[in-house]
């Protein structure tokens, strides 16, 4: 539903129209189409986002300097951000083709892969990569800011090595709200542009 809202231009259909004509054209396939390349996308990237982040609060210049706390989480964040969506983006315009295209248009990820190569040449698999990179810095930066933020704001209140399970949850949610708020903008360029 997200992606379909994102490459309309003009006014888009109401959500419930556009349900009914996923639904009508695909069935409840429909809703789950491209969803296989946005799995095998999001696991590896995690893993080596957090890998990243640990490795990097370890050995950043900032680290244990009191005064350069928030810049430190930012820099950490931003850093493995980039580097994590830079090494598994050519999934990213695979899983928006896949989602958009009419049932049957592509056999499956390889074959969007190899069809998005013949036409466009491998600059195709970093279409929109610009805008999301960028979009990394804010996405990121804001959500270890934040998150790292609240978590030594729970602390300095009440004492202890390390938060509740319902702080840490309610912490990392805020934080990705907040950081995905600010860096949206930048996810509707990049869906535009792999689509173009």
């Amino acid at each position: 539903l997200k992606t379909e809202l994102q490459v309309v231009l003009g006014t888009p259909p109401r959500l419930g129209k556009l349900v009914h004509r996923i639904y009508t054209e695909s069935g409840m396939r429909g809703f789950f189409q491209g969803n296989l390349a946005n799995c095998l996308k999001a696991a590896p990237q995690s893993a080596v986002f957090f890998f990243l982040v640990d490795f990097l609060k370890k050995t950043l210049p900032t680290r244990g300097q009191p005064q350069h706390v928030d810049l430190h989480s930012f820099l950490a964040g931003s850093i493995a951000g980039l580097a994590s969506q830079f090494i598994i983006y050519p999934l990213e315009p695979i899983k928006t083709v896949l989602t958009i295209a009419p049932p049957g248009t592509y056999k499956g990820i390889f074959d969007a892969g190899r069809r998005l190569v013949a036409e466009r040449g491998f600059a195709g698999l970093y279409g929109g990569a610009v805008p999301t990179l960028v979009g990394c810095i804010p996405y990121a930066g804001v959500q270890f800011v934040t998150y790292d933020a609240l978590q030594r704001a729970y602390i300095k209140r009440r004492p202890s090595d390390h938060p509740p399970a319902a702080v840490t949850f309610t912490s990392a949610l805020l934080s990705s709200t907040t950081g995905m708020f600010v860096s949206y903008p930048f996810m509707v360029v990049r869906t535009r542009l792999q689509i173009q």
